[in-house]
This record gives structure tokens, C-alpha cells and sequence, in this order.
């Protein structure tokens, strides 16, 4: 929904109206005021909003910290990617640090989500505290900057274990979760010796989580240009999805599981 959109939704839907705390008669403010509310916070000060979220829920004992589970999802950019692809065939995709100086996004990086599909855009590094399900860390990137860099920024000494993909296996990420005393579970690339750890079933948690961004609040592609305002969704969608798990928790009757 677009800023106008809401301003329309705010003068005319009773509904937005008693959420705003506006009589039938009285009109929302412009939707300008919306753009004018982001650009003064700034990705700073939205990141800031989403860090006290999340300490209220701490301070309210559901957040357990037994796993962290880590991983990002692309955020496709909000360009004309048939023109890009086009006019850059052969120049682009392949090329990490390619840059299309024509492009109206110019934060804007080709990324894999696989070997075979590539995207251009942006990507959501996030942390789900694996029993509350709660996103506890978020962090936006160009698309090719490589998952497995982002864990010693959102990786931090409050978790008891960490998990994460094979793209998070590197000697630099198991000595970060050792230095800030996290057992590490992240799935490795050759297989060790011994029983693979049990929090690796737990990673596909985080998926329903980009899956409902996605979904329901559209996450999957960036409202915006450039990356200061990409990182201002990213930390929208996960207020939005961290308050209405609050909620649930909170009127729904749903327990957080406590570790053994």
C-alpha cells in the first residue's frame, strides 16, 4: 500500500480511523507527512524502534536465547529487470560487483539465490530466537554480498547455540561464535565425524517467517530506492511481525517452550 494509498484508507475506512485515534469528520494528515516521518528517523532511528521492540519482549521472559537460528532472503529491487537483463545479457549476473549506472536503484546488486537463479536487489540477513520466534536481529545488504560475512554483525553472546547454513561454514564464523562463547551449529560444508546436532532441524523455522514478510507484507520486493530505505522495510516488516507474534503470545494463550 502505497503512502497515498493510506492517507485515502485513513480519511475514508472507519476502521484505520479508530486505529488512529481520528473522529469520522477528521482528516489524516498528508501522505507526504508519512516520508517526511522516514527520512527524519532514518534506517538509525527505525532500527532503534525495532531494538526496543524486541527488549520488550525480553524483559518479558519470552525470548529463551537456546538457539539462534541465522539466514537471509532476497528483496528484488524495484527496477525494470527485463531492461536490465536485456541491455546487460552476458555483463551482469555473472558479475558480483556489477553495477548499472542507468539503473534508478544504484544500491542495487546482482545475487544467487541458487546456482541457477539470480536476482537483483537486495538481501534480509535475519536471527530467530528458534522458541519464541522472535526476530531478534536484522541487517540489509546489497544482493552479492555473501551470507556467511553477516554473521559476526548479528551474531552475538546472548545465544547459547547458533545455527545456519552451509553458506555460514567458515573457520572466521566458528571462531566469532567461540570468541563470544556460542556453541556453533551451523551445518557444515564436508560432513564431520559424530552425530550432526539436533538445532539443525530447527532452521527451517526461519523460513515461515520470510515466508510470511513475503506474503503478507511485501518483503519480497523493496518499496523503495536505495539501501538506507530498503533497511527501513526490512526493520518495518520485522516490528510488524515481531508485534503481532507479541500479541498471540500475549491474548492468544500460546507458550513460548522453555529450555530443558
Amino acid at each position: 500500500m502505497s503512502d497515498r494509498e493510506i492517507e485515502e484508507q485513513a480519511a475514508f475506512n472507519l476502521v484505520y480511523k479508530w486505529f488512529l485515534g481520528l473522529s469520522t469528520e477528521e482528516l489524516p494528515p498528508d501522505h507526504t507527512t508519512l516520508c517526511r516521518f522516514r527520512a527524519r528517523l532514518g534506517a538509525e532511528g527505525f532500527e532503534k524502534l525495532f531494538n526496543q521492540v524486541v527488549a520488550q519482549v525480553r524483559d518479558r521472559g519470552f525470548i529463551t536465547d537456546r538457539l539462534h537460528i541465522i539466514d537471509s532472503t532476497h528483496i528484488a529491487a524495484r527496477v525494470d529487470l527485463f531492461r536490465l537483463k536485456k541491455e546487460h545479457q552476458g555483463k551482469g549476473e555473472d558479475d558480483d560487483h556489477y553495477v548499472d549506472r542507468h539503473s534508478p536503484d544504484p544500491d542495487a546488486r546482482f545475487g544467487r539465490k541458487s546456482k541457477e537463479k539470480s536476482f537483483y536487489g537486495y538481501k534480509a540477513h535475519k536471527v530467530e530466537d528458534a522458541d519464541s520466534e522472535f526476530i531478534v536481529k536484522v541487517k540489509t545488504t546489497p544482493g552479492n554480498v555473501h551470507d556467511g560475512t553477516q554473521l559476526p554483525a548479528l551474531v552475538d553472546g546472548r545465544a547459547g547455540e547458533a545455527t545456519g547454513d552451509k553458506a555460514y561454514d567458515s573457520e572466521a564464523n566458528h571462531a566469532h561464535l567461540a570468541a563470544v562463547g556460542v556453541t556453533s551449529g551451523i551445518i557444515r560444508r564436508q560432513r564431520q565425524p559424530g552425530r550432526p546436532r539436533h538445532s539443525r532441524r530447527e532452521r527451517p523455522k526461519i523460513e515461515r517467517k520470510f515466508s510470511e514478510g513475503k506474503n503478507r507484507h511485501g518483503l519480497g520486493k523493496a518499496r523503495y530506492w536505495g539501501l538506507a530505505k530498503v533497511s527501513i522495510q526490512s526493520f518495518m516488516t520485522a516490528i510488524v511481525i515481531n508485534l503481532k507474534r507479541l500479541v498471540k503470545l500475549t491474548l492468544g494463550g500460546e507458550t513460548v517452550p522453555q529450555p530443558a
